[in-house]
Protein backbone atom coordinates (compact mmCIF):
# COMPACT_ATOMS: atom_id res chain seq x y z
CA UNK A 1 0.00 0.00 0.00
CA UNK A 2 3.08 2.43 1.07
CA UNK A 3 4.11 1.62 -2.88
CA UNK A 4 1.41 2.70 -4.31
CA UNK A 5 0.42 5.83 -2.38
CA UNK A 6 4.50 6.83 -3.42
CA UNK A 7 3.21 6.21 -6.94
CA UNK A 8 1.74 9.44 -7.41
CA UNK A 9 4.78 10.47 -7.82
CA UNK A 10 7.58 7.89 -9.75
CA UNK A 11 7.48 4.06 -8.83
CA UNK A 12 9.17 3.40 -5.58
CA UNK A 13 11.26 0.07 -5.99
CA UNK A 14 10.42 -2.80 -3.24
CA UNK A 15 14.33 -2.36 -2.08
CA UNK A 16 13.89 1.28 -1.87
CA UNK A 17 14.89 3.04 1.16
CA UNK A 18 11.31 4.45 2.51
CA UNK A 19 9.86 0.72 1.68
CA UNK A 20 12.06 -1.14 4.50
CA UNK A 21 11.58 -1.04 8.44
CA UNK A 22 8.45 0.59 8.91
CA UNK A 23 7.50 2.33 12.39
CA UNK A 24 4.54 5.08 11.94
CA UNK A 25 2.64 5.83 9.54
CA UNK A 26 0.18 8.65 10.17
CA UNK A 27 -2.68 8.28 6.86
CA UNK A 28 -5.69 10.38 7.33
CA UNK A 29 -8.02 7.67 6.21
CA UNK A 30 -11.67 9.16 5.13
CA UNK A 31 -13.22 7.88 8.02
CA UNK A 32 -10.91 9.34 10.11
CA UNK A 33 -12.12 13.21 8.71
CA UNK A 34 -14.00 14.78 11.97
CA UNK A 35 -12.05 13.85 14.48
CA UNK A 36 -9.04 15.50 16.35
CA UNK A 37 -6.03 12.42 16.23
CA UNK A 38 -4.13 11.30 13.01
CA UNK A 39 -4.04 7.60 13.98
CA UNK A 40 -1.59 5.77 12.95
CA UNK A 41 -1.90 2.86 11.38
CA UNK A 42 0.91 0.69 12.57
CA UNK A 43 -1.38 2.07 15.93
CA UNK A 44 1.76 3.40 18.19
CA UNK A 45 1.68 6.79 17.92
CA UNK A 46 -1.22 8.87 16.95
CA UNK A 47 -0.82 12.64 16.54
CA UNK A 48 -3.08 15.11 17.67
CA UNK A 49 -4.71 18.15 15.59
CA UNK A 50 -3.40 21.52 17.34
CA UNK A 51 -5.43 24.52 17.03
CA UNK A 52 -7.96 23.62 14.57
CA UNK A 53 -6.61 21.95 11.52
CA UNK A 54 -9.27 20.90 9.25
CA UNK A 55 -10.13 17.72 7.16
CA UNK A 56 -10.04 18.07 3.39
CA UNK A 57 -10.04 15.76 0.21
CA UNK A 58 -6.95 14.06 -0.18
CA UNK A 59 -5.16 12.17 -3.31
CA UNK A 60 -6.66 8.50 -4.61
CA UNK A 61 -9.96 8.68 -2.19
CA UNK A 62 -7.95 9.64 1.14
CA UNK A 63 -8.61 12.12 3.61
CA UNK A 64 -5.94 14.87 4.01
CA UNK A 65 -5.18 17.14 7.03
CA UNK A 66 -5.09 21.05 5.76
CA UNK A 67 -3.19 23.06 7.74
CA UNK A 68 -3.11 26.97 8.07
CA UNK A 69 0.41 28.74 8.25
CA UNK A 70 -1.88 31.81 9.91
CA UNK A 71 -3.66 29.94 12.25
CA UNK A 72 -0.51 28.32 13.73
CA UNK A 73 -2.19 24.58 12.64
CA UNK A 74 -0.16 21.48 13.04
CA UNK A 75 -0.36 18.23 14.00
CA UNK A 76 1.82 16.95 17.38
CA UNK A 77 2.84 13.48 18.45
CA UNK A 78 4.63 13.04 21.70
CA UNK A 79 8.03 11.97 22.26
CA UNK A 80 8.97 8.02 22.29
CA UNK A 81 12.04 6.46 22.26
CA UNK A 82 10.33 4.37 19.23
CA UNK A 83 10.78 7.96 17.16
CA UNK A 84 15.14 8.07 18.27
CA UNK A 85 17.48 6.16 15.83
CA UNK A 86 20.38 7.39 17.05
CA UNK A 87 23.10 7.64 14.95
CA UNK A 88 21.50 4.67 12.86
CA UNK A 89 19.83 4.92 9.20
CA UNK A 90 16.80 5.77 9.26
CA UNK A 91 13.76 7.70 6.60
CA UNK A 92 11.19 9.77 6.87
CA UNK A 93 8.40 11.16 4.46
CA UNK A 94 5.65 13.42 3.70
CA UNK A 95 3.01 13.45 1.07
CA UNK A 96 2.09 16.97 0.99
CA UNK A 97 0.28 19.73 -1.30
CA UNK A 98 1.15 23.29 -1.07
CA UNK A 99 -1.35 26.02 -0.56
CA UNK A 100 0.71 28.99 -2.17
CA UNK A 101 4.33 29.24 -3.07
CA UNK A 102 7.13 31.35 -1.40
CA UNK A 103 6.32 29.94 2.39
CA UNK A 104 9.25 28.46 4.63
CA UNK A 105 7.71 25.63 6.61
CA UNK A 106 7.56 22.38 8.00
CA UNK A 107 6.27 19.05 6.81
CA UNK A 108 7.48 16.71 9.62
CA UNK A 109 10.11 17.16 11.99
CA UNK A 110 11.79 16.26 15.47
CA UNK A 111 13.84 18.74 16.49
CA UNK A 112 14.05 21.83 19.01
CA UNK A 113 16.44 24.10 17.50
CA UNK A 114 19.26 23.94 14.89
CA UNK A 115 22.05 23.81 17.08
CA UNK A 116 20.91 20.19 19.30
CA UNK A 117 20.07 16.96 18.34
CA UNK A 118 17.40 15.65 15.63
CA UNK A 119 15.95 16.25 12.27
CA UNK A 120 13.00 18.25 9.68
CA UNK A 121 11.71 17.72 6.45
CA UNK A 122 11.44 21.14 4.98
CA UNK A 123 9.68 23.56 1.89
CA UNK A 124 11.64 26.31 1.73
CA UNK A 125 10.81 30.15 0.75
CA UNK A 126 12.52 29.32 -2.66
CA UNK A 127 10.07 26.76 -3.33
CA UNK A 128 12.87 23.57 -2.48
CA UNK A 129 12.72 20.77 -0.39
CA UNK A 130 15.18 20.06 2.56
CA UNK A 131 16.10 17.57 4.98
CA UNK A 132 18.36 18.31 8.03
CA UNK A 133 20.73 16.17 9.98
CA UNK A 134 21.19 17.85 13.59
CA UNK A 135 23.94 17.41 16.31
CA UNK A 136 25.29 20.87 17.01
CA UNK A 137 25.81 21.43 13.47
CA UNK A 138 23.68 20.17 10.07
CA UNK A 139 24.45 17.51 7.40
CA UNK A 140 21.92 19.16 4.87
CA UNK A 141 19.88 17.59 1.29
CA UNK A 142 18.68 20.33 -0.42
CA UNK A 143 16.47 19.77 -3.41
CA UNK A 144 18.17 21.14 -6.84
CA UNK A 145 15.07 21.47 -8.01
CA UNK A 146 11.73 24.14 -7.63
CA UNK A 147 8.22 23.03 -6.93
CA UNK A 148 6.19 25.82 -7.44
CA UNK A 149 2.62 24.42 -8.11
CA UNK A 150 -0.17 23.23 -6.09
CA UNK A 151 0.04 19.74 -6.76
CA UNK A 152 0.61 16.83 -5.00
CA UNK A 153 4.21 15.57 -3.80
CA UNK A 154 6.15 13.01 -1.66
CA UNK A 155 9.53 14.31 -0.40
CA UNK A 156 11.65 12.42 2.04
CA UNK A 157 15.04 12.53 3.61
CA UNK A 158 17.12 9.51 4.50
CA UNK A 159 19.92 8.98 6.22
CA UNK A 160 22.14 5.97 6.24
CA UNK A 161 25.49 6.91 8.11
CA UNK A 162 27.22 7.59 4.72
CA UNK A 163 24.82 10.00 2.68
CA UNK A 164 21.82 12.29 3.78
CA UNK A 165 19.71 12.01 1.05
CA UNK A 166 16.69 13.98 0.05
CA UNK A 167 13.92 12.61 -2.67
CA UNK A 168 10.92 13.95 -4.15
CA UNK A 169 8.60 11.64 -6.18
CA UNK A 170 10.97 9.02 -5.99
CA UNK A 171 13.77 10.15 -7.62
CA UNK A 172 16.89 11.57 -6.16
CA UNK A 173 17.49 15.03 -5.69
CA UNK A 174 20.20 16.22 -3.01
CA UNK A 175 22.26 14.71 -1.00
CA UNK A 176 25.52 15.73 1.87
CA UNK A 177 27.68 13.27 3.27
CA UNK A 178 26.69 12.61 6.75
CA UNK A 179 28.91 11.69 10.00
CA UNK A 180 26.48 9.59 11.59
CA UNK A 181 25.18 12.19 14.02
CA UNK A 182 23.16 11.32 17.04
CA UNK A 183 19.48 12.50 16.61
CA UNK A 184 18.25 11.50 19.71
CA UNK A 185 16.12 13.90 21.70
CA UNK A 186 13.16 15.12 23.77
CA UNK A 187 11.18 16.64 21.59
CA UNK A 188 7.79 15.51 19.79
CA UNK A 189 7.00 14.73 16.22
CA UNK A 190 5.20 17.77 14.51
CA UNK A 191 3.79 18.25 10.93
CA UNK A 192 3.90 21.82 10.67
CA UNK A 193 6.36 23.87 12.13
CA UNK A 194 9.69 23.84 11.13
CA UNK A 195 10.78 22.77 14.58
CA UNK A 196 8.75 21.14 17.08
CA UNK A 197 10.07 23.60 19.92
CA UNK A 198 8.11 25.96 18.23
CA UNK A 199 4.90 26.11 16.88
CA UNK A 200 3.62 29.64 15.70
CA UNK A 201 6.59 30.55 13.55
CA UNK A 202 8.06 29.54 10.24
CA UNK A 203 4.82 27.04 9.56
CA UNK A 204 3.84 25.14 6.73
CA UNK A 205 0.68 25.99 4.97
CA UNK A 206 -1.05 23.29 2.68
CA UNK A 207 -2.20 19.91 3.00
CA UNK A 208 -0.57 17.00 4.44
CA UNK A 209 -1.45 13.63 3.32
CA UNK A 210 0.32 11.29 5.26
CA UNK A 211 3.58 10.97 6.79
CA UNK A 212 5.74 8.20 7.52
CA UNK A 213 9.16 6.99 9.58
Amino acid sequence: MLGRLIDLGNPVAHDHPLNQGLVAWWLPLPNNQGGGTLFDIEGRFNGTLTNGPTWVPGPSGFAAVHLARASNHHVTTPDDSGLDFGTGSFAVAALFRKASNGIFGGLVSKVDSVDVAGWTLVVNSDNTVTFYCVQTSSNVATSSTTITHTLWHVAHGYRNGTHVKLFVDGVEVGSASDTARNVNNAQSLTSGPYRSGATTTNMFDGDIGGVWV
